[in-house]
């Protein structure tokens, strides 16, 4: 588990060795204006290949990267927001509004599971009359 070292100010970009079979990927955030607020984040490999471009970073998907393809595939990345704090503005991102990159193979913390695994768990069903 990786908590991945961005912010609001700056380049706004962070190469990191993720340590996972070496792999080391560029993280690039850019906010985006106008009717839709909010942080954005490129993924690209050390290639300088596009993995993923302009992900909406919402604080609360047990993992942002489902369904991008085999490359990341195995990766999980969990977007959290402090407790009481603001996330959707341009002096969020790092402060109130955190990343963290899970390598292949490590149990996200921040995983609730599948909501529909407890549906039913209090509640007794009864045959209408």
């Amino acid at each position: 588990m990786i908590e991945l070292p961005v912010n609001s100010a700056g380049a706004r970009r962070v190469r990191v060795n993720t340590g996972a079979g070496g792999s080391v990927f560029t993280f690039r955030t850019h906010y985006s204006y106008g009717q839709n607020q909010m942080w954005l984040l490129d993924i690209i490999d050390a290639g300088g290949n596009l993995l993923a471009g302009s992900l909406p970073l919402v604080p609360g998907s047990d993992n942002i990267l489902k369904g991008l393809g085999d490359v990341l595939e195995a990766y999980q990345l969990y977007v959290y927001l402090e407790e009481g704090r603001e996330g959707g503005n341009p002096e969020a991102l790092g402060a109130s509004l955190r990343l963290v990159w899970y390598n292949p193979g490590e149990e996200n913390l921040f995983k609730p599971g599948d909501p529909l695994d407890t549906i039913g768990r209090d509640y007794e069903w009864q045959q209408p009359a």
